[in-house]
């Protein structure tokens, strides 16, 4: 389900980063060098900060060519933190930043975040060129997310499957598709990925 609506969300729109916002925020168990959560594990460390990086105005889909007012709409600023270890077990999580446009805001929704929570495994890569496979369980910190209602009430737990392409310390993301979807970061324990898009509701 995440794979086929990520799919239409990525045909409407390009991946961009960079830029701040004042947006929501939420304080998370992470391992980069950024304040959002510190755990003292040195994980990622030295990496880009891909919470940053994932940030963008929150008029991102107003900028888009084929954006309409009218449509109730969430310029999505997703990103993602994950670390494995020696025996291929996979922790972290992933988020998503949602700033409703005028038009959404008349639903009662404001500026805030929804987290998912995440537990895998290292596996195969089923796409060519990836280097690994990520098999995950991804469940809603219903402590952590703010967004009431929640627009992705019904994602509550999920199960996917990515696959890694590594060069350096850069990471590219695929769904079983070959889809991209994301690009971000990586190391021997640590992987990210963030990327921006627009949700019409």
């Amino acid at each position: 389900m995440r794979a086929w609506w990520w799919s239409i969300a990525l045909g409407m729109v390009a991946c961009s980063g960079g830029g701040e916002t004042d947006g929501p925020s939420t304080q998370l168990q992470d391992d980069d060098d950024d304040d959002v959560g510190d755990d003292d594990d040195d994980a990622g460390v030295g990496l880009p900060d891909v919470y940053e990086l994932a940030r963008d105005d929150t008029n991102y889909c107003e900028s888009q060519p084929a954006y309409e007012p009218t449509v109730p709409t969430s310029s999505n600023h997703w990103f993602s933190e994950l670390e494995y270890d020696a025996n291929g077990v996979v922790s972290g999580y992933e988020l998503v930043e949602m700033y409703p446009n005028a038009r959404f805001e008349e639903s009662g929704i404001t500026d805030c975040v929804v987290v998912w929570e995440v537990t895998g495994d290292v596996d195969d890569a089923v796409v060519g060129g990836t280097d690994i496979g990520l098999s995950v369980n991804l469940v809603i910190d219903v402590v952590e997310t703010t967004c009431d209602p929640n627009p992705f009430e019904e994602e509550t737990n999920l199960t996917a499957h990515y696959n890694v392409a590594l060069t350096g310390e850069a990471t590219r993301w695929y769904f079983d598709s070959g889809t991209e979807f994301a690009a971000g970061y990586g190391d021997d324990d640590y992987l990210s990925w963030f990327f921006d898009d627009c949700k019409l509701f």
